[in-house]
């Protein structure tokens, strides 16, 4: 009976507990996103720790093989460059189908045989397609423009020749036929002699290069010569060059750039296709080249490498292997007489330097001496 009567006992720890609030739905939900962010940043961390990984795995592969690393590189580039090539194809293909269509739409409005149709092009663009306009500024950029066009080529057209080694290819011609076209790839890679064993001798080959493939010494040459058009800055020139072989004339206007670069020499020329300001004189061939040149330092020497393409006759008449022998003969001649020309005029300028030098250290040896 007491205990019934007697007040109850709380525990008084008990009593102070309260439950803790429920959170809303918005706090559940940033809940949730900081959840996430906090994982993703972990999984960019592991992420980078992988790439690293792969990074520092990669250089030490390179560093073991160094040479198939070169050759992996190159052939990456290439894919590049041919996917490139594959796009741009597809595009022209599709202009060339939609002018097409729209030539055969109006033909059949207006009851004619349908003509070409004139496709208008982007004066800025002309460069790409090898034309040079009447405008300064526009001219100025197109030379530069195809040369640093061709300049990106040079490794992927060494690639083609077969130079990318350093060793030594002796100086070649091959005739091949290029869209319907006698096409001639001469080749070549030698190692020229030092001849005074100092920093001299790069700097006067370099412009003995220079002088003869700008024109601004005359090779003379029973085929024809080279002329000055425009000297457009101290790193380009604008050439023509008039060929008179046995099978017909023909003429090139070509711009020729030369890239001073660590420790080598680089020189480019590419043919333009048509020029307002210069046009190709009427009843001659055009014809197209490119070419690309390197001189750098080795160990016995200098390495000198040229990779050149020509197509000497572009009016699709076909050649005969008697007249392919024939125009053959020409261009020996003519690349015997330039290799000629080009010893004489690397001994002139050596020559010219020597006796600048001994000029210069005589009185100082009079003095010294008394």
């Amino acid at each position: 009976m007491d205990a019934l009567l007697s007040t109850p006992e709380y525990d008084d720890d008990a009593s102070t507990q309260v439950a803790p609030p429920k959170r809303s739905p918005y706090q559940r939900y940033m809940d949730r996103q900081h959840a996430e962010a906090a994982s993703l940043k972990r999984q960019v961390t592991e992420l980078r720790g992988q790439l690293r990984a792969l990074h520092a795995a990669r250089e030490l592969a390179d560093a073991a093989h160094p040479a198939t690393s070169e050759w992996a590189r190159l052939a990456k580039s290439e894919r590049k460059r041919l996917c490139e090539s594959m796009t741009e194809n597809r595009r022209l293909k599709v202009a060339v189908k939609e002018y097409t269509e729209h030539a055969q739409a109006l033909s059949l409005l207006i009851e004619k045989t349908p003509r070409p149709l004139a496709v208008a092009m982007d004066p800025n663009d002309s460069w790409k397609h090898l034309r040079l306009g009447a405008d300064p500024l526009l001219r100025y950029s197109g030379y530069h423009a195809m040369a640093d066009r061709e300049r990106q080529h040079l490794r992927s057209a060494f690639l083609e020749a077969g130079l990318v080694e350093a060793r030594a290819v002796p100086h070649s011609f091959e005739t091949r036929v290029f869209h319907q076209t006698l096409e001639i790839q001469a080749r070549v890679c030698a190692r020229l002699p030092r001849r005074l064993d100092t920093p001299m001798d790069f700097e006067i080959m370099t412009r003995v290069i220079w002088d003869i493939m700008s024109g601004a010494v005359l090779v003379a040459s029973p085929t024809g010569f080279r002329e000055v058009l425009t000297t457009v800055d101290d790193s380009t020139t604008y050439i023509t060059t008039k060929r008179h072989y046995t099978l017909g004339t023909s003429v090139r206007n070509v711009i020729v750039k030369r890239y001073n670069e660590a420790n080598r020499f680089v020189l480019v020329w590419r043919s333009v296709e048509d020029d307002e300001l210069f046009p190709f004189e009427a009843g001659k061939d055009i014809a197209r080249e490119v070419g690309w040149m390197l001189l750098e330092p080795c160990e016995s020497g200098f390495l000198f490498k040229v990779f050149t393409k020509l197509q000497p006759f572009t009016s699709g008449h076909d050649c005969s292997p008697d007249e392919i022998r024939t125009y053959m003969q020409d261009l020996h001649g003519a690349s015997q007489n330039e290799l000629r020309m080009f010893l004489l005029e690397a001994d002139k300028q050596f020559g010219a330097h020597q006796r600048a030098a001994f000029a210069k250290t005589k009185p100082e040896a009079r003095a010294a001496y008394g």
